[in-house]
């Protein structure tokens, strides 16, 4: 889904990989499941193809077997796939060892349609980040 002015992912080339993490973690908040969710960054294929950049050519993340899982995850995200965002969330979570918020699932395409709007078009996002 396609949501014009919300490519923002906020990192860069020089971004540390907690930051890196976060991000694509708070992408994944559109895709899944879960009891708690602080933060939520589209799934578009403009911050999509910024996180690959940067993962791809990242000298911060700091465990080579990290990396090349990180840039599996994005690859099935530009192919559109997103069957195991809910798996993709809990790894990037486990990283950062996380303690609430545990993927249960993948929201409908209903739930997901209801998400992107509350979060993306009424400005939940925006709030959360203040």
């Amino acid at each position: 889904m396609e949501i014009d002015g919300l490519d923002r992912t906020g990192v860069n080339g020089n971004s540390p990989e907690e930051k890196i993490l976060d991000i694509m973690h708070q992408m994944t908040h559109q895709k899944i499941v879960a009891k708690q969710k602080w933060g939520a960054i589209p799934m578009t294929t403009r911050n999509i193809e910024q996180i690959e950049s940067i993962v791809s050519s990242s000298k911060k993340i700091h465990s080579p077997q990290v990396k090349k899982q990180l840039i599996r995850i994005i690859a099935k995200w530009e192919n559109g796939n997103f069957s195991e965002a809910d798996e993709d969330h809990n790894y990037i979570w486990k990283l950062q060892k996380g303690t609430l918020g545990k993927a249960r699932g993948l929201l409908s395409k209903e739930e997901e349609l209801l998400f992107i709007e509350e979060w993306f078009i009424e400005g939940k996002a925006e709030e959360d980040n203040k």
